[in-house]
């Protein structure tokens, strides 16, 4: 006769089997909790290499989004002193422009704001 031989268990019971109230309501399952938190976009990071590259994609966003703002702002000051000789032809302020008026001469530009 062979020896008797004891089965595993190949499934595991769920640790919220038996119905647990949570932050996000009441599961009975981790699976259904899993889905709950991807539904809202809840992101649980486990390792700090995910953490690291959440870091990353944070502070790419806010470069591009300066980078955007700066872009945006030179676009909408170009535009609002183009043609009042407050811009030399390459989108620089000219000298005159950083220059103190006095009040003995009169501006000889004038920026429509």
């Amino acid at each position: 006769m062979a020896e008797r031989i004891a089965s595993r268990v190949s499934m595991h019971a769920d640790s919220l089997w038996a119905g647990h109230m949570t932050e996000h309501g009441y599961v009975t399952s981790s699976s259904k909790l899993a889905q709950i938190k991807r539904d809202k976009g809840i992101v649980e990071l486990s390792s700090q290499r995910e953490v690291d590259g959440m870091k990353k994609v944070a502070s790419d966003a806010r470069k591009e989004k300066d980078e955007k703002f700066k872009r945006n702002l030179k676009s909408a000051f170009e535009k609002g002193f183009a043609g009042t000789g407050v811009l030399d032809s390459f989108g620089q302020l000219r000298p005159e422009a950083l220059r103190e008026e006095s009040n003995d001469e009169p501006s000889k530009i004038s920026a429509k704001i």
